[in-house]
């Protein structure tokens, strides 16, 4: 009998949780904040009027010269706000950010145009996602291109956009300069980076009467012996 009330002493807890998401018993103001957030939200929907700010952190630059193609390691950080998601911090105990799976919202479709591998490689890192509907997204990302190699140095062009969205509907825009070589690892990466450009360029195609945006990173780097 006293295992039997037990058990639905922990059952009666487990429901009183669910439905209330109260501060008692190991629920938290944060379990509320994350059941309140997400629950109901399309992440196949892109949020309105979607201003999308983008920084590359080049971290290393490795050239495969039997393949001729050039594998840059970086991380993208991807800004955007979310108004669906935001919240009044002072009814969940001022709690200002929250950190959420990727896979759980809308996630902007950024594809590499100028890959030559079948699918892109990015880590499906968590969001942090603040009161006023701020998204930001970190994942570490590997591009594989092809870049020109002459005497002068390689030089390699990395070209990033949503690969369904047009510029009206989800607007680029550069943070910063667009591409940041702080995390570079000199030490430890076979090339050097002499230079690092970003710039947005729009473009109308035949099929369609909207303009599409996509980020040009200018790469130009030196090998040690050069």
């Amino acid at each position: 009998m006293k295992s039997a009330a037990a058990t639905l002493g922990l059952m009666t807890l487990s429901v009183f949780c669910l439905l209330e998401w109260s501060v008692v018993s190991g629920c938290t103001q944060r379990d509320r904040l994350f059941r309140d957030i997400t629950q109901g939200h399309l992440k196949s929907v892109e949020p309105d009027n979607a201003v999308l700010k983008v920084e590359v952190s080049i971290t290393c630059a490795r050239q495969d010269k039997k393949n001729e193609e050039m594998a840059t390691h970086a991380w993208e950080q991807l800004t955007w706000s979310d108004k669906r998601l935001a919240w009044n911090s002072e009814e969940y105990n001022d709690i200002e950010n929250i950190r959420l799976p990727s896979h759980l919202i809308w996630l902007p479709d950024i594809k590499l145009y100028n890959s030559i591998a079948p699918v892109d490689e990015r880590d499906q890192t968590n969001v942090v996602v603040s009161s006023d509907g701020t998204v930001i997204w970190v994942p570490s990302v590997l591009y594989r291109t092809h870049c020109d190699y002459s005497g002068s140095g390689i030089h390699c062009q990395i070209n990033l956009g949503s690969w369904t969205y047009d510029a009206d509907t989800v607007k680029l825009e550069l943070t910063g300069s667009g591409v940041n070589l702080e995390n570079y690892q000199n030490s430890t990466c076979p090339l050097a980076v002499e230079s690092a450009t970003a710039v947005i360029q729009t473009k109308y195609y035949p099929c369609c009467k909207e303009p599409y945006s996509h980020i040009e990173i200018n790469l130009q780097l030196k090998r040690p012996e050069d």
